[in-house]
């Protein structure tokens, strides 16, 4: 499966990229994240993706504290590649391995990274985890932030 290629507008990636770093939509509305209910869900600045995936894409940890801390909460990486080709990407001579890349999971495509954004479940049916939040985001916007998903690709690694 091949990668999603980016438009060529660069208006999107610039939309995507306002929507990824700071949860504005197109239209300057805040994007909306929401969780199970009763949980807290964020909007705008607290919903962005950057806040768990990274400015780079690659992810993160998060280690627990306190009492009754358990293991780390692994964030996984979304930069194009570790998303949208077979095995996260990871055979790639210039693609390095990030802790929490998931590498047993089928490639996304447009329609299944759209049904993981919105309804929690990966591409391959199952799913995600309480962390990710669900996000009531439209077409459009969605188009802008999977071609600024697949920039990071051209960003970091061409």
């Amino acid at each position: 499966m091949a990668m999603p290629q980016a438009p060529n507008d660069a208006e999107a990636v610039k939309i995507g990229e306002q929507i990824y770093l700071r949860g504005v939509l197109a239209s300057g509305a805040t994007l909306q994240a929401m969780r199970a209910p009763g949980v807290p869900g964020a909007q705008g600045a607290d919903a962005a993706c950057v806040n768990c995936h990274r400015r780079s894409g690659l992810g993160s940890t998060h280690q627990s504290s306190g009492l009754g801390a358990g293991a780390a909460n692994r964030i996984p990486p979304i930069a194009g590649r570790y998303l949208f080709q077979r095995n996260a990407g990871h055979a790639e001579e210039n693609l390095p391995y990030v802790d929490g890349m998931r590498s047993n999971r089928s490639p996304y495509t447009p329609a299944t990274l759209a049904r993981a954004l919105r309804d929690g479940v990966d591409s391959d049916g199952r799913t995600l985890s309480n962390l990710m939040p669900h996000f009531a985001i439209d077409d459009a916007d969605f188009s802008s932030l999977v071609a600024r998903i697949a920039a990071f690709c051209h960003d970091h690694y061409s």
